[in-house]
């Protein structure tokens, strides 16, 4: 995976004043709680101003949610934690297949 970086923010307001700078193309890896909100509240957040990027949530329990829901959120990938980079490089391939055309 190289050619890759990754930054680390501590709460939604965070991701989503970061994501403001970056392009479409990027990829959005999300853990469910996400300083004292959830995950999905930043995939809310980014769809309410138009943005399609794709996103994989993370998470150390299985999933709440359905996946036709977090689907139609727009998650494109979950992650149970831990996992390994095979996992993660899987989950990033389908990601970058589900972006937005530029």
């Amino acid at each position: 995976m190289a050619g890759l970086w990754a930054e680390r923010v501590a709460t939604v307001e965070a991701a989503l004043e970061r994501l403001a700078s970056t392009g479409p193309e990027t990829v959005v890896l999300v853990d469910v709680h996400l300083g004292r909100r959830h995950g999905l509240d930043l995939v809310t957040a980014l769809r309410q101003r138009g943005d399609r990027r794709s996103v994989i949530l993370m998470s150390g329990w299985p999933s709440e949610r359905s996946a036709a829901e977090l689907q139609r959120l727009g998650v494109v990938a979950f992650l149970n934690k831990p996992f390994d980079a095979r996992a993660l490089s899987k989950a990033h391939d389908v990601a970058v297949e589900a972006l937005p055309p530029s």
